[in-house]
């Protein structure tokens, strides 16, 4: 399995945003910058096994939910996903995520 850590990023974003946190509330949490933590959540620096765990932890999610993007403790976990794969897709792929989504949804 591969790891991409702008989508892990995308994902930290997301989840701490849902639960109203400031980059700065992690930061502080976690005994880092606020700097540091925008970066993660751009993807502009790999974290290690350790920080990801701890980021985890404090967001209260399950560290393979993180990676592997099942924030299922999140009402809203299948809408992130979507903007996820919409965001993470190219142009000709994201043609064919709206048209599959009208199909489904018409259905």
């Amino acid at each position: 399995m591969s790891v991409d850590k702008t989508v892990i990023g995308a994902r930290i974003q997301c989840i701490r945003k849902e639960k109203q946190l400031r980059q700065k509330d992690v930061a502080e949490a976690l005994k880092l910058t606020d700097q540091y933590i925008s970066k993660i959540e751009r993807g502009g620096t790999a974290m290690t096994i350790s920080q990801l765990s701890d980021i985890a932890d404090f967001l209260g999610v399950d560290l393979y939910d993180l990676i592997g993007g099942a924030n299922k403790g999140s009402p809203d976990y299948k809408k992130s996903e979507m903007l996820l794969l919409y965001e993470g897709a190219t142009p000709r792929q994201r043609e064919k995520i709206l048209a599959h989504a009208k199909i489904v949804v018409a259905d």
